[in-house]
C-alpha cells in the first residue's frame, strides 16, 4: 500500500500545474549619465506581463537632492512618482531631472507589489554646451550667421557632447555669445 501511495504521489507531481513565473520590472532607457540641471524624458519601468489586473508603479530616487522624478517634462519632480499602469499595458514612463549639484551616482528604483523591483545607477555629471554654425571666414555683407547651441553630457575627451539633453523643468540655462 505504501508503494502505491508513493507512485501516485509522484504521478500527481508530474501532472501538477507548473510553478508561476516570478513577475519583475525592468528599467529601460536608463541614461548612463545625466547633466546637472538637465532632464531625460523617456525613462521606462516595464512590467514583465500585461495581465496584472492594474498596478501602481513607484519610480523613486535614492537622493532627491540630486535626482528628481517627474510625471512629465513640464512638471518639477520630487523624490518619487506613482504611475498607474492599467491591465493590458506594461509601461510606466517618467522624466528624470538632475539638480545642479554634480558629480555623484544616484539610484533609481522601480517597484510595485507582486513584482521583483529593478534599480539602476545614473551618474550626475557637469553638463556642457557645444556650439556650431560659426563662419570661420566672416563676411559683414553676408548677413546674419545662424549659430546653434546644444546642451548635454560631455564626451570623454571633453571635445563635444556624447548625449543631448533638455534643461529640466523649473530651471534655466543662460548662454551668452560674444563676437570680437
Amino acid at each position: 500500500m505504501r508503494l502505491v501511495s508513493i507512485v501516485l504521489a509522484a504521478i500527481l507531481l508530474m501532472f501538477a500545474a507548473p510553478a508561476a513565473r516570478a513577475q519583475s520590472i525592468s528599467n529601460l532607457n536608463v541614461p548612463a549619465s545625466l547633466g546637472a540641471g538637465l532632464q531625460v524624458t523617456n525613462f521606462t519601468a516595464r512590467l514583465s506581463t500585461t495581465t496584472h489586473g492594474g498596478k501602481t508603479v513607484r519610480i523613486e530616487s535614492s537622493d532627491p537632492t540630486r535626482l528628481l522624478v517627474a510625471s512629465s517634462a513640464t512638471v518639477i519632480g520630487g523624490a518619487f512618482v506613482d504611475i498607474f499602469v492599467p491591465n493590458g499595458q506594461r509601461d510606466a514612463v517618467v522624466t528624470l531631472q538632475a539638480t545642479d549639484d554634480p558629480p555623484i551616482g544616484v539610484a533609481v528604483t522601480s517597484s510595485t507589489d507582486g513584482f521583483t523591483s529593478d534599480a539602476d545607477t545614473i551618474n550626475i555629471v557637469q553638463s556642457a554646451i557645444q556650439t556650431s554654425g560659426f563662419d570661420t571666414t566672416p563676411d559683414e555683407l553676408a548677413g546674419v550667421d545662424v549659430i546653434a547651441v546644444s546642451i548635454g553630457v560631455p564626451n570623454a575627451g571633453q571635445t563635444g557632447l556624447s548625449a543631448l539633453q533638455r534643461v529640466r523643468a523649473g530651471s534655466q540655462v543662460i548662454v551668452t555669445l560674444t563676437s570680437s
